[in-house]
């Protein structure tokens, strides 16, 4: 009787341990660590030669490819909602028929029939896609409204600051980001037409994550010569075959934002 009093008592103990160690362990358990990847899969990643889907398929494809780190382009809907669209004229047109170049509500967009055997994603599904694929990190590309956007973002996605890599589009911004608590933000540089020395002056001065830049800027030579002599990442927008790829890392690049290209056995390859 005694021996069944005795594991009776410490069964409750044991219980607690265990509650208590699973709790320690939560605590020290390394958190994400971002990284800079070699690649970034643009506008989701490309698929069957086709770009700018920012689609369920492509997400899915390119993840299944090696791709972690997804540039996403965000617009938003009549009713003040983010869907995964590039813009509401051309892309609109091109995915959907659609020629208004007026917002749908998000209702509307989801409801849509989208071309090429495509599925079009709300913010909030695309949430739902980053839980199920946890090793996804986003690089988001608000066309408006771009701290607005990162706010609802911060509301939407789980472990907002390990899964989500902003874009600051002018050096005024960078502080209002800044003030959000992100502490990995991108400098996507081709929309700003500030002169050379403004953006080398802010690149030098400002803890960034990366920068993007496009090979035919003007400058581009001189602009890597200087940040070759910090620690700044710097990725080429948009390159999609091995040899430029090559070549533009012997020039100082160290990865691009691409929609076709993609490692695997630690080799470089372009989907077919």
């Amino acid at each position: 009787m005694k021996k069944i009093n005795l594991i009776n008592k410490l069964i409750p103990l044991a219980i607690l341990m265990v509650i208590f160690s699973y709790f320690i362990f939560q605590e020290i358990k390394p958190k994400k660590h971002i990284y800079r990847p070699l690649f970034i899969a643009h506008a989701s990643g490309g698929i069957n030669g086709l770009t700018y889907l920012n689609s369920l398929e492509t997400l899915n494809y390119n993840y299944e490819l090696g791709h972690r780190y997804f540039e996403v382009d965000f617009s938003w809907t009549q009713d003040d909602e983010l869907v995964l669209i590039h813009d509401w004229k051309l892309s609109y047109n091109r995915l959907f028929g659609n020629n208004t170049q007026i917002a749908p509500t998000e209702a509307q967009f989801l409801n849509m029939k989208m071309s090429f055997d495509q599925t079009q994603l709300s913010l909030k599904q695309f949430a739902k896609w980053m839980l199920n694929h946890p090793e996804a990190i986003l690089v988001a590309d608000i066309k408006k409204d771009n701290l607005k956007g990162l706010k609802k973002m911060l509301k939407t996605i789980d472990d907002p600051f390990n899964r989500i890599i902003p874009q600051v589009y002018h050096p005024k911004n960078y502080q209002k980001i800044k003030e959000l608590d992100f502490k990995n933000i991108i400098f996507a540089m081709y929309n700003t037409r500030l002169a050379t020395e403004e953006l080398l002056d802010f690149i030098k001065n400002n803890k960034l994550f990366a920068i993007t830049i496009k090979p035919k800027r003007k400058n581009f030579d001189a602009i890597l010569n200087e940040i070759g002599n910090t620690d700044t990442f710097v990725y080429a927008l948009i390159v999609n075959k091995v040899e430029k790829f090559n070549k533009l890392q012997s020039q100082g690049v160290d990865g691009t934002v691409t929609d076709f290209l993609y490692q695997k056995n630690n080799k470089i390859l372009t989907q077919k």
